[in-house]
């Protein structure tokens, strides 16, 4: 066995394994080679990626640290299992007792998940909660090719396609299905019966089939709810912008997610006295054509909802907007970071992908779908960018920028 550690750890890692009787340079080597070839490498988790791909065809595994765990809790959780292995125990086997000491988990799954996860398309919504559903399962201490395999597809924004998508998946024999979208949501609904299906950056799953509420919904699914703050944003444009009368948006008539939101932002527009101008786009080579219709309109403000044609094409309405002299708001926060919004209300998709992580990781541990409640994202951010605001000639009132989360210059 070779180990390749940091220094804290491997001393942590010497202690642990001598008290099962293994000794440091006898039985094992700090020093990861591959003369001999050993049969089993131990590695921090950063290291696992290079590691398992220099050792295709030995066990290669990270040692998982919980939030707050110290190196010899952490050595004394795998001394016993890494024992077991040279014994010649089956590493599936041998790892179940070096489950997290966490609330969410309790022991590692009885099997090796096989989990396709489908996008629609690349945005930056999809492409945080991935990242965050990734995070989420390392987190947990969930080894990919050790307590399930991952495999991603995206149907890159084609409707079509995704229909194929969720055929070729179903006959790869998952055991859990996990996508992105609610057109992904809809076609998974038409075809999906039996397996376990966790979904994400969906606005309104009740809309795309998936249930009759949150609580009463089709027994295989669960999932995470991004239904934007609406209401919350129209304070801010009166905070912002007191003399405002109107707020535009862009939405997309066929996307079931950008219509909900629509009617959504004009309800809570209305309740606070403004007027909602909405312009259609169909297609990203509609959008700018749609973005200087809006600007030609009178609004006051623009606050883009968030759907997956105009997340992808945003920059063609921060153009328009900047042109105009137009404050555009967002409900993603990236595009405040970098895509010329001045301020962003948004749910934390990064952390939307956690939430599903945890979903994902109650199914493995044989929680049925059919007792989790849909629920929203667990955490909203307020993003002012004081640079993209000066483009707008817009100035923040000292109280809001109190309030924001993170306000970059």
């Amino acid at each position: 066995m070779h180990a390749a550690l940091p220094d804290e750890l491997l001393g942590a890692v010497t202690t642990a394994l001598a008290s099962v009787g293994l000794t440091r340079d006898r039985d094992w080597t700090a020093a990861v080679a591959s003369d001999p070839q050993p049969d089993l490498v131990l590695c921090s988790q950063d290291q696992h990626a290079a590691l398992a791909k220099q050792f295709p065809d030995i066990p290669v595994f990270p040692l998982t640290a919980a939030t707050g765990e110290n190196p010899t809790a952490i050595a004394s959780r795998y001394a016993v299992p890494i024992l077991r292995i040279l014994c010649g125990v089956s590493p599936d086997q041998a790892l179940v007792s070096t489950a997290l000491p966490t609330k969410a988990t309790t022991s590692r799954p009885r099997q090796k998940w096989n989990i396709h996860y489908l996008s629609y398309i690349e945005a930056p919504t999809t492409e945080a909660t991935y990242k965050g559903l990734i995070a989420g399962l390392n987190d947990a201490g969930l080894i990919e090719g050790v307590d399930y395999t991952l495999k991603s597809v995206c149907a890159q924004g084609d409707i079509p396609s995704l229909q194929t998508m969720v055929e070729l998946a179903l006959a790869a024999d998952p055991d859990m299905i996990v996508l992105s979208s609610t057109p992904t949501l809809q076609a998974a609904v038409r075809k999906v019966r039996d397996i376990p299906v966790i979904f994400g950056c969906v606005g309104d799953p009740i809309a795309a089939g998936a249930g009759t509420s949150n609580e009463d919904h089709l027994p295989n699914f669960a999932g995470v709810l991004t239904m934007s703050p609406f209401e919350e944003m129209v304070q801010i444009v009166r905070t912002s912008l007191p003399g405002a009368r109107s707020i535009g948006t862009l939405y997309v008539p066929s996307e079931i997610n950008s219509e909900c939101f629509r009617q959504a932002l004009e309800t809570a527009a209305e309740a606070a006295g403004l007027k909602l101008i909405a312009k259609a786009s169909s297609t990203a080579s509609e959008v700018p054509q749609s973005a200087m219709a809006l600007v030609s309109s009178g609004v006051d403000v623009i606050c883009q909802i968030s759907d997956n044609l105009h997340g992808s094409a945003f920059a063609a309405i921060a153009q328009a907007a900047q042109r105009a002299q137009i404050p555009l708001f967002s409900f993603v926060s990236t595009m405040a970071e970098t895509e010329g919004a001045a301020l962003a209300l948004a749910r934390d998709y990064e952390q939307g992908g956690r939430d599903m992580a945890a979903l994902v990781q109650r199914v493995m541990q044989g929680e049925s779908p059919a007792q989790m409640h849909f629920q929203p994202i667990s955490k909203t951010e307020l993003t002012i960018n004081i640079s993209n605001a000066a483009h707008y000639n817009l100035k923040f009132p000292q109280s809001l920028l109190e309030q924001a989360n993170r306000v970059l210059q």
